[in-house]
Protein backbone atom coordinates (compact mmCIF):
# COMPACT_ATOMS: atom_id res chain seq x y z
CA UNK A 1 0.00 0.00 0.00
CA UNK A 2 1.27 3.21 -0.67
CA UNK A 3 0.47 6.75 0.54
CA UNK A 4 -2.29 7.69 -1.79
CA UNK A 5 -4.34 4.21 0.09
CA UNK A 6 -4.84 2.09 -3.18
CA UNK A 7 -3.35 -1.23 -3.12
CA UNK A 8 -0.56 -1.84 -5.71
CA UNK A 9 1.15 -4.63 -6.80
CA UNK A 10 4.96 -5.39 -7.14
CA UNK A 11 4.28 -7.34 -10.82
CA UNK A 12 3.42 -5.78 -13.92
CA UNK A 13 0.04 -5.25 -14.90
CA UNK A 14 -1.82 -8.21 -17.01
CA UNK A 15 -3.24 -6.44 -19.54
CA UNK A 16 -0.36 -4.97 -21.97
CA UNK A 17 -1.49 -2.11 -23.71
CA UNK A 18 0.17 -3.76 -27.31
CA UNK A 19 -2.54 -6.29 -26.99
CA UNK A 20 -4.76 -3.97 -28.01
CA UNK A 21 -3.52 -2.66 -31.35
CA UNK A 22 -5.20 -3.41 -34.38
CA UNK A 23 -2.62 -5.88 -35.82
CA UNK A 24 -2.53 -7.43 -32.60
CA UNK A 25 -5.94 -8.69 -32.20
CA UNK A 26 -5.57 -10.01 -35.70
CA UNK A 27 -2.76 -12.21 -34.69
CA UNK A 28 -4.89 -13.46 -31.50
CA UNK A 29 -7.62 -14.06 -33.72
CA UNK A 30 -5.49 -15.99 -36.71
CA UNK A 31 -4.16 -18.07 -33.70
CA UNK A 32 -7.36 -18.91 -32.08
CA UNK A 33 -8.63 -20.27 -35.36
CA UNK A 34 -5.36 -21.92 -36.46
CA UNK A 35 -5.78 -23.81 -32.72
CA UNK A 36 -9.73 -24.37 -32.89
CA UNK A 37 -9.38 -26.54 -36.20
CA UNK A 38 -8.33 -30.03 -36.14
CA UNK A 39 -5.23 -31.43 -38.41
CA UNK A 40 -5.27 -31.15 -41.90
CA UNK A 41 -6.77 -34.02 -43.65
CA UNK A 42 -4.37 -36.23 -45.53
CA UNK A 43 -4.38 -38.34 -48.96
CA UNK A 44 -3.40 -42.22 -49.32
CA UNK A 45 -1.25 -42.20 -52.61
CA UNK A 46 -0.35 -45.50 -52.20
CA UNK A 47 -1.39 -48.71 -50.83
CA UNK A 48 1.73 -50.71 -50.01
CA UNK A 49 0.02 -54.00 -48.82
CA UNK A 50 -2.30 -54.63 -46.37
CA UNK A 51 -0.86 -53.16 -43.34
CA UNK A 52 1.26 -49.83 -44.92
CA UNK A 53 0.71 -46.78 -46.92
CA UNK A 54 2.10 -43.89 -48.44
CA UNK A 55 0.32 -40.87 -47.75
CA UNK A 56 0.98 -37.56 -49.67
CA UNK A 57 4.09 -35.96 -48.96
CA UNK A 58 5.65 -39.73 -49.35
CA UNK A 59 5.03 -40.25 -45.83
CA UNK A 60 5.41 -43.94 -45.37
CA UNK A 61 2.90 -45.49 -42.62
CA UNK A 62 2.89 -48.83 -40.90
CA UNK A 63 -1.01 -48.76 -39.67
CA UNK A 64 -0.46 -49.39 -35.51
CA UNK A 65 -2.14 -53.00 -34.53
CA UNK A 66 -2.61 -54.63 -37.81
CA UNK A 67 -0.99 -57.80 -39.41
CA UNK A 68 -1.35 -58.66 -42.69
CA UNK A 69 0.24 -61.53 -44.63
CA UNK A 70 2.95 -60.47 -47.31
CA UNK A 71 2.10 -59.50 -50.81
CA UNK A 72 5.49 -58.56 -51.98
CA UNK A 73 8.13 -61.36 -51.93
CA UNK A 74 10.75 -60.44 -49.05
CA UNK A 75 12.29 -62.63 -46.74
CA UNK A 76 9.27 -62.50 -44.14
CA UNK A 77 7.18 -64.08 -47.02
CA UNK A 78 9.51 -67.22 -47.35
CA UNK A 79 9.65 -67.43 -44.11
CA UNK A 80 6.01 -67.77 -43.03
CA UNK A 81 5.55 -70.15 -46.52
CA UNK A 82 8.02 -71.96 -44.46
CA UNK A 83 6.69 -71.95 -41.17
CA UNK A 84 3.32 -72.62 -41.89
CA UNK A 85 3.54 -75.11 -44.70
CA UNK A 86 2.41 -72.83 -47.04
CA UNK A 87 4.07 -72.09 -50.78
CA UNK A 88 5.10 -68.64 -51.31
CA UNK A 89 2.53 -68.61 -53.88
CA UNK A 90 -0.29 -69.55 -51.61
CA UNK A 91 1.06 -66.61 -49.01
CA UNK A 92 1.27 -64.11 -52.04
CA UNK A 93 -2.20 -64.81 -52.94
CA UNK A 94 -3.58 -64.33 -49.64
CA UNK A 95 -1.82 -61.00 -49.21
CA UNK A 96 -3.01 -59.99 -52.35
CA UNK A 97 -6.63 -60.28 -50.94
CA UNK A 98 -5.20 -58.45 -48.01
CA UNK A 99 -4.13 -55.63 -50.40
CA UNK A 100 -7.38 -55.34 -52.58
CA UNK A 101 -9.24 -55.09 -49.38
CA UNK A 102 -6.96 -52.32 -48.14
CA UNK A 103 -6.94 -50.50 -51.80
CA UNK A 104 -10.57 -50.58 -51.88
CA UNK A 105 -10.50 -49.25 -48.14
CA UNK A 106 -8.08 -46.53 -48.59
CA UNK A 107 -6.42 -45.62 -52.08
CA UNK A 108 -7.26 -42.38 -52.98
CA UNK A 109 -9.19 -41.74 -49.54
CA UNK A 110 -8.87 -38.80 -46.89
CA UNK A 111 -7.57 -39.30 -43.77
CA UNK A 112 -6.46 -38.08 -40.51
CA UNK A 113 -3.78 -39.69 -38.47
CA UNK A 114 -3.47 -40.00 -34.99
CA UNK A 115 -0.36 -41.11 -33.23
CA UNK A 116 0.46 -43.67 -30.09
CA UNK A 117 3.14 -43.69 -27.89
CA UNK A 118 5.67 -44.59 -30.25
CA UNK A 119 5.47 -42.82 -33.50
CA UNK A 120 8.10 -44.52 -35.77
CA UNK A 121 9.22 -47.97 -36.23
CA UNK A 122 12.32 -49.50 -36.64
CA UNK A 123 12.29 -49.05 -40.20
CA UNK A 124 11.29 -45.57 -40.28
CA UNK A 125 7.88 -46.07 -40.99
CA UNK A 126 5.43 -43.79 -39.24
CA UNK A 127 3.28 -45.37 -37.05
CA UNK A 128 -0.49 -44.09 -37.22
CA UNK A 129 -4.27 -44.84 -36.79
CA UNK A 130 -5.53 -44.05 -39.89
CA UNK A 131 -9.44 -42.40 -39.98
CA UNK A 132 -11.78 -41.70 -43.15
CA UNK A 133 -13.70 -38.81 -42.92
CA UNK A 134 -16.66 -40.75 -41.50
CA UNK A 135 -15.07 -41.89 -38.12
CA UNK A 136 -13.96 -45.28 -39.46
CA UNK A 137 -10.80 -46.31 -38.28
CA UNK A 138 -9.51 -48.43 -41.22
CA UNK A 139 -6.78 -50.24 -38.98
CA UNK A 140 -9.71 -51.76 -36.93
CA UNK A 141 -11.61 -52.01 -39.99
CA UNK A 142 -9.26 -54.30 -41.30
CA UNK A 143 -9.22 -56.54 -38.54
CA UNK A 144 -12.60 -56.54 -38.59
CA UNK A 145 -13.42 -57.42 -42.17
CA UNK A 146 -10.95 -60.70 -41.58
CA UNK A 147 -7.75 -59.30 -43.90
CA UNK A 148 -5.54 -58.46 -41.21
CA UNK A 149 -4.93 -59.64 -37.44
CA UNK A 150 -4.65 -57.46 -34.34
CA UNK A 151 -0.60 -57.12 -34.27
CA UNK A 152 -0.18 -57.64 -30.22
CA UNK A 153 3.51 -58.44 -30.57
CA UNK A 154 3.99 -54.31 -29.24
CA UNK A 155 1.08 -52.72 -26.68
CA UNK A 156 -1.23 -50.09 -28.27
CA UNK A 157 -3.92 -48.21 -26.98
CA UNK A 158 -6.80 -50.07 -28.78
CA UNK A 159 -5.42 -53.36 -28.20
CA UNK A 160 -8.88 -55.03 -26.67
CA UNK A 161 -10.60 -53.54 -29.28
CA UNK A 162 -8.74 -55.52 -32.23
CA UNK A 163 -8.68 -58.55 -30.49
CA UNK A 164 -12.01 -58.57 -29.84
CA UNK A 165 -13.04 -57.91 -33.53
CA UNK A 166 -10.50 -60.54 -34.59
CA UNK A 167 -12.08 -63.09 -32.19
CA UNK A 168 -15.32 -61.41 -34.28
CA UNK A 169 -14.16 -62.14 -38.04
CA UNK A 170 -12.98 -65.52 -37.03
CA UNK A 171 -16.00 -66.90 -35.83
CA UNK A 172 -17.78 -65.18 -38.45
CA UNK A 173 -15.20 -66.72 -41.31
CA UNK A 174 -14.38 -63.10 -42.55
CA UNK A 175 -11.52 -62.46 -45.20
CA UNK A 176 -8.50 -64.44 -44.27
CA UNK A 177 -10.41 -66.50 -41.65
CA UNK A 178 -12.09 -68.74 -44.65
CA UNK A 179 -10.10 -72.21 -44.69
CA UNK A 180 -7.00 -71.83 -47.36
CA UNK A 181 -6.06 -75.22 -48.22
CA UNK A 182 -2.27 -74.60 -46.98
CA UNK A 183 -2.03 -74.28 -43.06
CA UNK A 184 -3.92 -77.74 -42.58
CA UNK A 185 -7.35 -75.45 -42.90
CA UNK A 186 -6.61 -73.43 -40.02
CA UNK A 187 -6.96 -70.39 -41.89
CA UNK A 188 -3.48 -67.76 -42.84
CA UNK A 189 -4.98 -65.39 -39.58
CA UNK A 190 -4.45 -68.50 -37.43
CA UNK A 191 -0.69 -68.82 -38.92
CA UNK A 192 0.10 -65.35 -38.41
CA UNK A 193 -1.09 -65.53 -34.99
CA UNK A 194 1.10 -68.11 -34.25
CA UNK A 195 3.94 -66.68 -35.92
CA UNK A 196 4.42 -63.24 -33.32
Amino acid sequence: MRGNGKLTSPFPPLVNHATHSPIMKHLILIFCLLISFPAFARTVTYVVDGDTVHLDGNEKVRLIGVDAPEYHKSLKMYRDAKKHHCTNEEIHALGEKALDYAVSLLAGKEVDIKYDAKRTDMYGRTLGYLYLKDGTLTNLEIVKQGYGIAYIKYPFKYKDQFVAAEEKAKTAKRGLWKEPKCLGGRGIATSLRSSQ
